[in-house]
């Protein structure tokens, strides 16, 4: 499997159709495979790279496909609510331990109240529900699609925001409504 570690908005581009493409590989690596260099915007870490970055040493650490899912959350939380998943304090220090010591915020916190299945893939994706984190990023990718199909009803979608279109678009995937790859 091929991680892709620079998981962030400006390497994510969303069609027209609402299909999701991930662009810029500058610092993928083969799961396992240990790499030499910091990688990606901090703000997407996990906190087990976070902690790694902390500590100075940027040798040999090797990515694993929990960080990719971790920052992957980050990435479908910011586009979702247009801010960051973690407080972001200006110096890199402090955000890293910010990550490190999981201070995330909920949906909720920023302002998507009613979409508990969604919340809840999201909380098991970064380790913080009583229920195990996926397997692979396309278990993942399956119950998010399916959470925001459950989700879809309690969502106003009276506002003609960009985000419930995605929502909506993921949801007409999930029901066949859409001929398109899956988004993850």
């Amino acid at each position: 499997d091929v991680l892709h570690l620079d998981g962030h908005p400006d390497n994510t581009i969303v069609k027209p159709d609402f299909e999701v493409v991930i662009c810029d590989f500058e610092y993928s690596c083969v799961v396992g495979e240990t790499i030499q260099v910091p990688f990606g915007i901090e703000r997407f870490y996990s906190p087990r790279i976070a902690t790694y970055a902390l500590s100075g040493e940027w040798t040999g650490i090797a990515p694993q496909a929990d960080d990719e899912q971790y920052s992957l959350v980050a990435l479908i939380f910011e586009v979702l609510t247009g801010s960051p998943m973690h407080p972001t304090p200006a110096e890199s220090h402090r955000l890293l331990a910010e990550i490190a010591s999981h201070n995330v915020f909920t949906l909720e916190e920023r302002g998507l109240p009613s979409v508990a299945r969604v919340s809840e893939v999201l909380r098991c994706a970064t380790g913080r529900s009583q229920m195990p984190r996926y397997k692979t990023l396309d278990a993942f990718g399956e119950a998010f699609e399916t959470a925001v199909a459950a989700d879809m009803e309690n969502l106003n979608f009276n506002q003609g925001s960009v985000r419930p279109s995605i929502l909506g678009c993921i949801a007409a995937r999930r029901h066949g409504q859409c001929q398109h790859p899956r988004v993850f």
